[in-house]
C-alpha cells in the first residue's frame, strides 16, 4: 500500500475483543465499509497492515494506526459506549479511515522533505557536505561569533577561535590523467573518509569543489591550530595507502579567528584561508600555510 497517497478504498480494520462471540458481531456491523476484517495480530504482516483498531481492552502499540475503543476508557483516537449501534461505528470507521490516510500522507511528505533536503546539501561522490551546506554553516557560525566589543558575552573555553581551513589535493590531476577519472573519484572518496573521521563531532567538513574540501572547527586557543592542521592533513595519504590507493598529499591553506578580529576579517575569512592555499601550493605543495 502506498502510504503517500490519499486513497478513498474502506479501511482495513484489525478486531481485538474480549470474546470471540464480539469480535464476530463487530465484524458484521463493520463489514460493510471494510476493505478486509483481520481477527488476529497474527494475521498482520508487513503488506498487510491495519488502517483502523477496534478494541475493548488490548493496547495497540501500531502509532500510525487510528484506534476506536470500545465500552472502556484508554488511549484511542475515538471512545464509543458498549451500545454503539451499527451506524455510528460505521461512520466511525468511514472517517477515521481518512484521518489516518492524512495522517500517512503527512508523514510521506515530511519524510521527502528530510530526504531532499539531504539531496540538497550533500555531495553525491563523497557523502560529505556541499559547498551550499558550507555557505550556510559559514555564515551561521559567523553571526553567532562575538563581537570584540560584547564584553558581556563569555564564548565557550573551546570555542574562543574559529578555524577556516581549505584543504586540496596535490596531485589529483596526475593521477586522473594518469589512471583516469574512475581512479581519481576512488581518491576523492577515500580522501573524504580520512577528513570526516579525523574530526570531532562539533567539526564540519564539506567539498567545495573537484579536489578542494572546506574545514571549521573551534579552538581554545590559536596556537594549537597548525597542530590540528598538521594531524588531520596527515591522515589523507594514510588512509590512501591503507587503502591501496594511488597516494595523494594535501596542501591547506587556513585562518583562524578570534573576538580581537575586525568585522572586515571575519567577513573575509574565506578569501584569506584561500590566499593561504595558493601560497602553499606555489611553495612545493604538501604542507600548510597560516594567513595571519
Amino acid at each position: 500500500m502506498d502510504r503517500g497517497i490519499i486513497s478513498v478504498e474502506n479501511p482495513v480494520v484489525l478486531i481485538l475483543a474480549q470474546t470471540p462471540a464480539k469480535a464476530r458481531r463487530w465484524a458484521e456491523m463493520i463489514r460493510p465499509v471494510a476493505k478486509q476484517i483481520l481477527l488476529s495480530v497474527d494475521e498482520v504482516t508487513d503488506e498487510l497492515q491495519p488502517e483502523i483498531v477496534v478494541t475493548d481492552s488490548a493496547k495497540w502499540d501500531g502509532a500510525e494506526c487510528g484506534v476506536i475503543r470500545i465500552g472502556q476508557t484508554g488511549p484511542a483516537d475515538m471512545l464509543m459506549p458498549e451500545q454503539t449501534t451499527e451506524r455510528e461505528l460505521q461512520l466511525t470507521c468511514r472517517l477515521l479511515g481518512n484521518i489516518v490516510r492524512l495522517r500517512w500522507r503527512e508523514h510521506r511528505i515530511a519524510e521527502l522533505q528530510r530526504h531532499w533536503q539531504s539531496e540538497a546539501f550533500t555531495d553525491p561522490l563523497t557523502g560529505l557536505y556541499n559547498r551550499r551546506a558550507w555557505d550556510a554553516e559559514l555564515k551561521e557560525r559567523l553571526e553567532n561569533f562575538p563581537a570584540a566589543d560584547q564584553d558581556n558575552v563569555k564564548p565557550a573555553e573551546s570555542k574562543a577561535f574559529l578555524c577556516l581551513a581549505i584543504f586540496d589535493l596535490d596531485n589529483l590531476k596526475r593521477i586522473n590523467d594518469t589512471f583516469g577519472h574512475l581512479a581519481g573519484d576512488e581518491v576523492l572518496k577515500h580522501a573524504a573518509k580520512a577528513l570526516r573521521e579525523s574530526l570531532r563531532p562539533d567539526d564540519f567538513v564539506a567539498r567545495l569543489g573537484g579536489d578542494e574540501f572546506g574545514l571549521l572547527f573551534w579552538l581554545p586557543n590559536a596556537e594549537i591550530a597548525q597542530s590540528v592542521i598538521e594531524r588531520v592533513r596527515a591522515t589523507v595519504p594514510r588512509q590512501l595507502e591503507r587503502a591501496g590507493m594511488h597516494v595523494a598529499t594535501a596542501s591547506v591553506g587556513y585562518r583562524v579567528v578570534g573576538r580581537g578580529d575586525s568585522p572586515e576579517s571575519l567577513s573575509s575569512l574565506f578569501g584569506m584561508a584561500d590566499a593561504a592555499l595558493r601560497r602553499a601550493k606555489e611553495s612545493g605543495r604538501n604542507w600548510s600555510v597560516q594567513e595571519k
